[in-house]
């Protein structure tokens, strides 16, 4: 998984289940400084993300809705066990139980 990607899958577990917008996403991958990319990239990265865990997963994991952003539903852990083992690491960020919100600097 591309390391953009994988930033704002991890971003979006540490507020599992809570709405945000493209704007967060944004400048928590990016930065809020960062000038070279529009927010308009992060579509594009949600939109692959999604299609990659709904192939995994079988079931569409991030809710967008237009005009207030992005939510990750995951159900109830037991339930999804055995697809989570396939996915190896992003399997394992997916079950951690407490993630605190990663926050990336311009450019990392």
């Amino acid at each position: 998984m591309p390391r953009r990607e994988l930033r704002i899958l991890e971003y979006m577990v540490g507020n599992h289940g809570k709405w945000i917008t493209k704007t967060q996403i944004f400048n928590a991958i990016y930065g809020i400084f960062e000038s070279t990319f529009d927010e308009s990239v992060i579509e594009s990265h949600v939109s692959k993300l999604r299609k990659k865990l709904r192939d995994r997963l079988g079931f569409d994991a991030i809710e967008a809705r237009r005009y207030v952003g992005y939510r990750l539903d995951l159900p109830a852990r037991n339930a999804i066990v055995e697809t989570m083992q396939e996915l190896g690491d992003v399997g394992m960020l997916l079950n951690r139980s407490n993630i605190s919100a990663a926050v990336y600097s311009a450019g990392g």
